[in-house]
């Protein structure tokens, strides 16, 4: 699969995810209190897509640093061809917009990108993840069983897209994805031991105005930049 492909199947800035309802249970209107365990550095999270099996393409975030400004968080899409690996950081007085992010295609060069003055970010949905868990419903709750566990788990509808929020799992608190007509969900977590998943130390740093064709559609830029 091209790198190109990569970038649409996967939904790089627009995190591919679903939500599957079938074999859940009714919660009969009873409310279920939603108590998120808190971020932490080293906590991990992977989501399968479709259900199918792992080694057909899957995403694993993974948070590496936690401080009072923010998250620096990584990300691993990988498919039985190729991998795409992102490593970003999260202003928290910015509802967890990105400023600064490093790319790698499978083993090559990273690409580290730096915004010329904050003219551009990722439209990443991340944020949107994290906010859309505060219009939590705590009476709109079902149980679900998936890879044979049991998980309580909390519907949140915005427009066309569904999350299932569930607090035994960690970084976004979701089981469940359906979000850009795609389907994601949880497959393995884990509260403590992530790892960088970057193959190399050495990165190219590159500014607005080297951007490379394929991610500008994917940024916000002003016309100094265009």
């Amino acid at each position: 699969m091209h790198s190109n492909s990569l970038l649409k199947s996967a939904g790089l800035f627009s995190l591919i995810l679903i939500v599957v309802l079938s074999g859940c249970f009714d919660n009969n209107g009873k409310g279920l209190s939603f108590t998120p365990m808190p971020l932490l550095k080293g906590q991990y999270v992977e989501y399968v897509k479709d259900s199918t099996p792992y080694d057909s393409f899957h995403v694993k975030f993974a948070i590496l640093n936690l401080n009072s400004e923010g998250m620096l968080l990584e990300t691993d899409y990988v498919s039985s061809s190729e991998t795409l690996k992102v490593k970003t950081f999260h202003k928290l007085e910015k509802n967890y917009l990105i400023d600064t992010f490093v790319v790698q295609f499978n083993s090559e060069m990273p690409f580290k990108f730096i915004p010329q003055s904050g003219n551009f970010i990722f439209e990443s949905p991340i944020s949107n993840l994290f906010m859309w868990a505060g219009q939590i419903d705590t009476t709109n709750w079902k149980t679900i069983i998936l890879n044979n566990k049991q998980y309580n788990v909390f519907i949140t509808a915005v427009n066309e897209d569904t999350i299932l929020y569930c607090a035994d799992i960690p970084i976004f608190n979701i089981a469940k994805m359906f979000v850009n007509k795609e389907h994601m969900q949880v497959y393995n977590f884990g509260n403590k031991g992530a790892a960088s998943m970057f193959t190399s130390n050495a990165e190219r740093v590159i500014a607005g105005s080297e951007l490379p064709e394929s991610f500008r559609k994917y940024l916000n830029l002003d016309n100094s930049q265009k």
